[in-house]
Parts: structure tokens; C-alpha cells; sequence
């Protein structure tokens, strides 16, 4: 048996290598004979087609009819362990009979069991979703609740006044430089008048000399009334700008200890660093400390000093708004997305 089916596949290979070789000049003279021969014979466009393809190939039919009558018919293939079976295909499914089968599957005792192995996932799944949730919950309490903390210690900003702190109406050094030396020239003449009053009245000088001098140190004395010197002098004199220097240093001494209170103003609005990072600046870290120590009233000697703590609470104001939106928006948050946990534990 296999010595005959060399031979049929040694005689398939020569009639193969005929047809390659005979097939070219085939094609030649058919279509030499169409195109120069045209009224010779008429082909229609499908008997063309197949010309083209070779389908009317007398070596090509020849070796089909061969392979036909005398190959036997082909065994399907064997699956082995090195080549692994096709698996079917499976056929459509009428979406009718799915539906059936469906029904038919719920109807069934094992579909009950099938829907519970389903509905432990999306249990599993909302109980995360709700301790997610009651975290969530916890965390913006605890926010809220800080930041009702903030805003109880640093209260007190709401009430600053800016007037007071920022000394604008402050006697500037210059002043009362100018006005010491106005009072010294004024000392100064009136002690010279008097002098030439006695001398004239001692009878050292004519009493004309003595009577001028006398009256020059009357007018000159005269001045030290505070309502007679504003009509001659407009500016202020130096013992007015003294007591004015003290007037505003005591108000803004007495408006700081009213914002310190028990708890140091100061060192409370560290507590608002996070919204504003200036807070932390090195150049308040001695008024925070004093503030925390509750020595910062002695320290306020000076109007930098008071100008420097009042830069410090426009800094925390800022700082305290953030704040203020921060603590709205949490509350807003509980009121609408956690009203449900809010009820359930109250």
C-alpha cells in the first residue's frame, strides 16, 4: 500500500511539473487567439474569468479527475499529545431558548444558591463603602471640632482695634526734638529779662531798661499757658507732645493686655500656622514666646514693639478667616452628607 501511494505522488508531481510547464504557453495562445483572432470564436466574461483563473486548464482537469478516481479519501486527523485536538465551535444559540434556559436555571434549587454567591460580593463591597463613609465622618468631626477650638482661643482678633495698635497720630522724635529746643530758647529769654529786671531794679541800669525787661518777662510768661501760646504758636509745645506720646502708648499697652487675656493671644494664633505660614516667621518668635510666657505687656516699651504685634494679628486675622471657611464648610459637610450618622448618634 505505501509503495502505490509513491507512485501516485510521484505521478502527481510530474503531471504538476507538465501543468506548470504547458500552463504559460496555454494562457499564450488562448489570448493570442482572442486578440488577434477575435471573430474566430466568442467568449463571454465569465468564460474569460475562468481562463484567467486556469479552471479550464485541460492539464489542471486531467490531474483532478487523477487525483479523484485513483486517491483515497481523506482520514479525518488523529489527535495526539504533541498536537492537541480542535475543539468544536459551537453553534449559535437562539436567544429564545436562552431565555428559557435562564428561566428554567432560576426555577431551579441551585439558583438560589448561585444569587447568594453573587450578593456576598456586593455586601462585602457596601460594608467597606460604609466604614469608608463613617471614617470619612470621624475625620471631618474631628476637623470641625479643632477648628471650633481655634476659633474659641483666637476670638479675641475679631475685636482688634486697628486704630489703636497703629499709633498713626504718634509724635515722631523730630517733633519733639524741635519743640524741646523752642522751650529751651523760651527758658532761656525769660531768664535773661528777669535778670535784667533785677539788675535795672537794683539800680545797676536806667529804670526804662529795667521797666522793658519787665515786660518782655511778662509776655515771655505768659506763653506757658497752653490757650494764650496756641493763638501766637500753632505747633504743639514739648510737654504737650510728651503727654501725647504717653496718652497713646497707655491705650494701645491696655488694648494688647485686653487681647492677651489669661491664654496669650499671641501664642494661641500659632495654632493657625498651617493657613498661613508667615505666622512662623523668625521675627515673631520672641513675641510668641513672651506671649506664652505672659511677659509680652512688659516688653511693649516701645511703638515698634506695639507696630510689630499689631503686624502680627493682621497676619493671624488672615490666617483666622481661612479658618472660619474651613470650620463652615465641615459643618456644611456633616449637615449634608453624614445627617443620617448625626442622628443615629444622638
Amino acid at each position: 500500500m505505501l509503495t502505490s501511494i509513491a507512485k501516485w505522488v510521484d505521478i502527481d508531481e510530474v503531471l504538476t511539473l507538465c501543468a506548470l510547464v504547458t500552463r504559460p504557453r496555454y494562457y499564450s495562445i488562448v489570448f493570442d487567439m482572442k486578440i488577434h483572432n477575435p471573430n474566430d470564436f466568442e467568449l463571454d466574461p465569465k468564460t474569460l474569468r475562468s481562463l484567467a483563473r486556469g479552471d479550464m486548464d485541460p492539464v489542471r482537469r486531467a490531474v483532478e479527475e487523477h487525483r479523484s478516481n485513483t486517491l483515497p479519501a481523506a482520514k479525518e486527523p488523529q489527535t495526539t499529545a504533541k498536537s492537541p485536538a480542535k475543539t468544536p465551535v459551537a453553534p449559535k444559540s437562539d436567544p429564545r431558548a436562552n431565555k428559557d434556559l435562564a428561566k428554567a436555571n432560576r426555577n431551579s434549587p441551585a439558583a438560589p444558591v448561585q444569587t447568594a454567591k453573587k450578593a456576598e460580593p456586593k455586601k462585602a463591597d457596601a460594608a467597606e463603602s460604609e466604614e469608608d463613609r463613617k471614617r470619612q465622618y470621624r475625620e471631618t468631626l474631628a476637623q470641625r471640632n479643632q477648628l471650633a477650638q481655634i476659633l474659641r482661643e483666637c476670638e479675641a482678633l475679631e475685636v482688634m482695634n486697628y486704630e489703636v495698635l497703629a499709633i498713626k497720630h504718634y509724635p515722631q522724635t523730630i517733633d519733639l526734638i524741635s519743640a524741646r529746643r523752642r522751650r529751651d530758647l523760651w527758658l532761656l529769654s525769660c531768664l535773661l529779662s528777669f535778670a535784667v529786671f533785677l539788675i535795672g531794679w537794683q539800680g545797676g541800669l536806667n529804670a526804662w531798661v529795667a521797666g522793658i525787661a519787665f515786660g518782655f518777662f511778662v509776655a515771655l510768661s505768659a506763653l506757658a499757658i497752653p490757650p494764650l501760646r496756641r493763638i501766637f504758636i500753632k505747633s504743639a509745645g514739648y510737654s504737650e507732645l510728651v503727654r501725647q506720646r504717653k496718652e497713646l502708648e497707655f491705650r494701645a499697652i491696655t488694648h494688647i493686655r485686653m487681647l492677651e487675656g489669661g491664654n496669650g493671644l499671641a501664642y494661641q494664633c500659632l495654632m493657625m500656622s498651617p493657613y498661613r505660614k508667615s505666622l512662623l516667621d523668625r521675627r515673631y518668635r520672641r513675641l510668641v514666646t513672651l506671649s506664652q510666657q505672659g511677659q509680652l505687656i512688659k516688653a511693649m516699651r516701645t511703638v515698634a514693639a506695639i507696630r510689630l504685634y499689631l503686624q502680627y494679628l493682621l497676619e493671624a486675622q488672615q490666617a483666622f478667616e481661612v479658618a472660619k471657611n474651613k470650620y463652615m464648610e465641615a459643618s456644611a459637610k456633616i449637615k449634608t452628607e453624614f445627617a443620617d450618622l448625626v442622628l443615629s448618634e444622638s
